[in-house]
């Protein structure tokens, strides 16, 4: 990490098709942050896309997890948390030498390798583009983010 005030990286992504710009709940633009409910472009990117939305079942969701959990391993990233929902992922990683978004690229990018391979080869898109990051400063937000991780799904 360059910030030596992050402890850890809080990420969250969401599976393709599952929460559009302009969803009934809000959505976030990246250049201009949380934006409200838009039926208008709801519609009009729900007819741009390219394939089905993913809501993923219970194999699928163990396996993201595996992938995630052997992917830190292998890097040598610390995993505070994990957990894999039918329509997102949420993780808490300390990944000292890579920017969050490098952390975020390489676990969406496994878990996509890994998924194409055991469940579906003509798959493209299991995920939406981005991913929700925070920096985590503190040990009280570390433990929050860890928590809700784990139990407020």
């Amino acid at each position: 990490m360059n910030d030596r005030d992050v402890i850890a990286y809080y990420l969250t992504w969401t599976c393709y098709g599952t929460w559009l710009p302009g969803d009934s709940r809000g959505w976030h633009d990246w250049r201009h942050g949380w934006q409200v409910a838009d039926p208008k472009i709801e519609a009009k990117n729900r007819q741009s896309m390219t394939e089905d939305a993913v809501t993923l079942n219970d194999l699928q969701r163990a396996k993201v997890e595996a992938t995630i959990r052997k992917h830190c391993d292998i890097r040598n990233w610390h995993l505070w948390a994990v957990n894999c929902r039918t329509n997102h992922v949420h993780v808490v990683t300390t990944a000292r030498t890579h920017s969050p978004e490098q952390v975020r690229d390489q676990l969406k990018a496994w878990c996509t390798r890994n998924l194409k391979t055991t469940f579906n080869p003509a798959k493209k898109n299991w995920w939406t583009e981005g991913a929700y990051i925070k920096q985590v400063e503190n040990e009280d937000d570390l433990a929050a983010a860890i928590e809700y991780t784990l139990n407020a799904q």
